[in-house]
């Protein structure tokens, strides 16, 4: 065989195996809840930048609240928390 060929199957086997490794980990990362842990206090309301409901759905059972902070990492809530509750009613007001 030539090496044009030999190069060919090469190229082509790798691209099998990038393509079987992306399928690998949009699988495992695709059924996954973005909050893995929630803050146990209440967030002032001067640092929220915005709030994100992520409903129940095939990738997560439970309702998600994701707090978006203006000076620092994204944190989740539980949505039961008292003091969230709370925070949801004056914001309605």
């Amino acid at each position: 065989m030539s090496t044009f060929v030999i190069l060919c199957q090469v190229y082509i086997v790798l691209c099998l195996v990038f393509f079987i490794l992306s399928l690998i980990c949009v699988a495992l990362s695709v059924n996954r809840c973005r909050c893995i842990r929630t803050v146990p206090g209440p967030i002032p309301r001067r640092v929220i930048k915005r709030i994100e409901v992520i409903p129940p759905s095939g990738r997560c059972r439970r309702t998600e609240i994701l707090i978006f902070r203006r000076n620092g990492p994204i944190v989740c809530v539980d949505p039961e928390a008292k003091w969230f509750q709370k925070f949801l009613e004056n914001l309605q007001r």
